[in-house]
This record gives C-alpha cells, sequence and structure tokens, in this order.
C-alpha cells in the first residue's frame, strides 16, 4: 500500500525566466515624448483643410465671439460657457476685433 501524500516526493518546480526589466533613460523619455508628438501632429494636420465650409460649432462660436468681443450679448443657454470663453479670451489676446461677420 502506498501513500500519497505531501511528505512523500517533493515535486521540482519548473524555473521561469524572470521578467524583463525595462530601463527607461531620460533619453529614452524625451524620444517616445518627441515621436508620439510627432505622430500626433501627423494624424491631427491630415485633412485639415477638410471640410472647405465651417461647421456648425465653428459658424455658431465665431458669432458668439463677434457678440461677445462687441459687447452686444452675453448667451445664456444649456451649454456650459467655458469653450466660448476661452474662444473669447484667446481673440481678445490675439487682438481680433470683431470685424469679421
Amino acid at each position: 500500500s502506498s501513500k500519497s501524500g505531501k511528505a512523500g516526493a517533493v515535486k521540482a518546480k519548473a524555473k521561469t525566466a524572470p521578467a524583463p526589466v525595462v530601463v527607461l533613460t531620460d533619453g529614452l523619455v524625451n524620444g517616445l515624448l518627441v515621436a508620439m508628438t510627432v505622430a500626433s501632429f501627423v494624424l491631427r494636420a491630415r485633412k485639415l483643410d477638410s471640410p472647405r465650409t465651417p461647421v456648425y460649432d465653428e459658424s455658431y462660436m465665431g458669432v458668439i465671439v463677434n457678440k461677445y468681443i462687441k459687447g452686444d450679448e452675453f448667451f445664456f443657454d444649456i451649454h456650459p460657457p467655458f469653450t466660448r470663453l476661452v474662444y473669447f479670451y484667446m481673440a481678445t489676446f490675439l487682438g481680433y476685433d470683431g470685424s469679421c461677420n
């Protein structure tokens, strides 16, 4: 009668290779950052001229920014004003006077 139990034979554990260690040096991190920046610029700039007419929000925001700059009217609607205010402050900072229709 043979006993099978934990006290019997000891099983040999299979040796596994240690996980590879990736060393992130400053040069590697900077290289990855530059590569990602270039890739994002290329992907964003591709077909930048399409469509050739303003999309709904673009023309809508332009009218609102013109009215904000001229001091004619401030809008209150269901959308938060953050985007409009960012456009307004950037237009003001860049010297836009609201003269384009």
